[in-house]
């Protein structure tokens, strides 16, 4: 379904979650399903598709439900894409975008996006070297430090 027609289906979703024509419901399962669609065996073939991380990390800079529901297809993008994958400097650009999010349902999942690719060390290299994940990094803990001290677990 990933690869059929050279990604319609993604590029269908995309549209509808983006789309400001679309009902809220519409853009709401729109973002879910690419969410849904994405595991370990689609994690970068999604990232990859052109335009779909930046799309999720615009809005997931939003104050309403579609912003938390990109957010958490990014993150498991983020659970999946290794540093060898080519979409891996754009998942480390999207986290940067989302870090500028003032939802804090959004920065929740910022911040576990972050600890997925932090657990790998060749995937810390390449955190360290993208531009902009010094900053991702500073206000992701103040953050995690705000909400751990409200919400065990987070």
């Amino acid at each position: 379904m990933i690869q059929y027609k050279d990604g319609i289906v993604i590029d269908t979703l995309l549209r509808a979650a983006s789309s400001s024509r679309a009902s809220p419901f519409a853009r709401i399962h729109a973002t879910r399903t690419i969410g849904s669609l994405t595991c370990q065996a689609t994690a970068s073939q999604i990232g990859s598709h052109p335009n779909l991380l930046i799309t999720l990390s615009s809005l997931a800079c939003r104050h309403d439900q579609v912003a938390i529901m990109a957010a958490m297809a990014v993150k498991k993008i983020a659970t999946h894409v290794r540093s060898s994958d080519s979409s891996h400097k754009l998942l480390l650009q999207a986290l940067v975008t989302m870090s500028y999010s003032r939802a804090t349902e959004v920065l929740k999942w910022t911040v576990r996006a972050y600890f997925e690719q932090s657990c790998f060390p060749h995937d810390r290299l390449s955190m360290i070297a993208h531009r902009g994940t010094i900053i991702l990094k500073h206000k992701l803990t103040a953050v995690h430090d705000m909400t751990s001290s409200t919400q065990p677990g987070v």
